[in-house]
């Protein structure tokens, strides 16, 4: 497996905070947002085609605020396209400092952020599975 791009993450609420570690992935949910990706654009480190901008506003709620599509010309160039996409449901945020390193999950509970850490877990390493998902935060569908 090819090391995947990193998401964009805002953080505009002002009792989190993960450090500067970067977020991966949004388990147990779809983006529900029409994404029209370039049909021969590919590259290995960004196997969806596009890049999330995520904004965690003060109240904790988790918003899809940008997709940037990748086109497929010299490795570097998006297209952007502005949404507004409210993440609801429960789910968990996957951080970590780089896409092999030790990982970061942060749960989501009714489309709110869980700030209690005490909820969150930190796994040693990259299992690069949802069984884990399953066995912490069983209200998490990881089955698409």
């Amino acid at each position: 497996m090819t090391a995947q791009r990193a998401e964009i993450f805002i953080n505009s609420h002002p009792n989190f905070d993960v450090g500067d570690i970067k977020l991966f992935e949004i388990i147990g949910y779809e983006i529900k947002a029409e994404i029209e990706k370039q049909e021969k654009a590919f590259t290995t480190s960004l196997w969806r085609g596009f890049i999330g901008t995520y904004e965690l506003n003060p109240s904790g709620t988790l918003y899809l605020v940008k997709v940037s599509v990748f086109t497929g010309q010299r490795n570097k160039e998006f297209k952007d396209t502005d949404v507004s996409e409210k993440i609801e449901g429960n789910f968990v945020l996957d951080f970590r400092e780089r896409f092999f390193g030790d990982r970061l999950f942060v749960p989501f509970e009714n489309g709110k952020v869980i700030l209690d850490q005490s909820k969150w877990y930190k796994e040693k390493g990259f299992r690069g599975d949802s069984g884990l998902i399953d066995e912490l935060f069983p209200n998490i569908s990881t089955k698409s």
